[in-house]
């Protein structure tokens, strides 16, 4: 079969796929009229508030306990996170709708949702979709709250979930589908530049971009580096490697990009990152105009 045709039959399959699954998920959860108008009225509210479906940041500890973030759990293992509004509680309870889902702390049985035909799962799904296409949806004015969602919480989540999936052939072989998507959304990628990196480590990457610089010059090409960008939710800073790019740039008379900087810059425009490491469409178009105006001017001074 012709490789285009392929190309845009997966997708289809997945469209249809998911929507089967949406109305099977529909079909699932009853709610009236009155449910739905309060659930829009809600979400409108969310929208405008700085704390969207969250009320308050508290540390949630293995017995089940949830305190103040200025205490501490009595046995090791509490997540830190924000704690969902009472009326966001109720819903889940009574009606089964989720918003501002957390996934740290969320036991993966629960999550899958098998006997409710992944519900809970599809919901996750749908509300990234929606953050991306309604400049955060609920969490408009939320994404700026700090502590709210740790990233590095919720990529462990992910990878162990992920892990625990691909574990067992039949739900894989079942639904490959709509868990090929969900492998998206979910967080399980991070970044291994961080600030226990070794000496040695630093060393390494520092002679490869020299033996890079040195084989671009054989070639007659034209050198720029960009310091990789993070969500300034996991990196406020600049990361280790940053300094030793920077260095290695001025040395060698090459332009050294800011991306992280300018990103960081630009946080409050709109939802530009998934997780700490994955840009969302509006962080890549953000990227690719800034990048191409400066490689541009590069290339004029050369």
């Amino acid at each position: 079969m012709n490789k285009s045709i392929l190309k845009n039959i997966f997708p289809l399959a997945f469209l249809i796929i998911f929507l089967l699954k949406f109305e099977l998920f529909s079909q699932t959860i009853k709610l009236s009229k009155q449910d739905i108008s309060e659930i829009k009225l809600l979400i409108q509210q969310f929208k405008k508030d700085e704390r969207g479906p969250y009320q308050a940041i508290r540390w949630f500890c293995p017995d089940g306990t949830i305190i103040p973030p200025k205490e501490r759990c009595q046995q090791p293992g509490g997540i830190q996170h924000a704690l969902h509004k009472d009326v966001v509680q109720k819903i889940a309870k009574e009606k089964d709708i989720y918003l501002g889902q957390i996934l740290a702390g969320t036991i993966f049985e629960d999550f899958l949702d098998i006997g409710e035909n992944n519900s809970l799962m599809i919901q996750y799904q749908m509300e990234k979709y929606l953050q991306a296409v309604d400049d955060g949806w609920i969490m408009k004015r939320a994404r700026y709250y700090r502590g709210a969602i740790q990233a590095e919480d919720e990529e462990a989540w992910g990878i162990n979930f992920l892990n625990w999936l691909i574990a067992d052939d039949r739900i894989i072989s079942s639904q490959f589908f709509i868990f090929r998507q969900i492998v998206k959304d979910i967080p399980h990628l991070s970044n291994n530049d961080n600030l226990h990196i070794s000496p040695e480590k630093e060393d390494v990457f520092r002679s490869s971009l020299e033996r890079f610089i040195n084989l671009n010059k054989i070639h007659g090409i034209k050198t720029l580096f960009v310091l990789e960008a993070n969500s300034i939710e996991a990196t406020p800073g600049e990361l280790k490697m940053h300094e030793v790019m920077r260095n290695v740039g001025i040395k060698n008379k090459i332009a050294v990009i800011n991306l992280h900087e300018y990103l960081k810059m630009n946080y409050d425009t709109g939802l530009l990152w998934w997780d700490s490491v994955h840009m969302t469409s509006y962080g890549h178009a953000l990227t690719a105009k800034y990048l191409s105006g400066k490689i541009i001017n590069t290339l004029k001074k050369s």
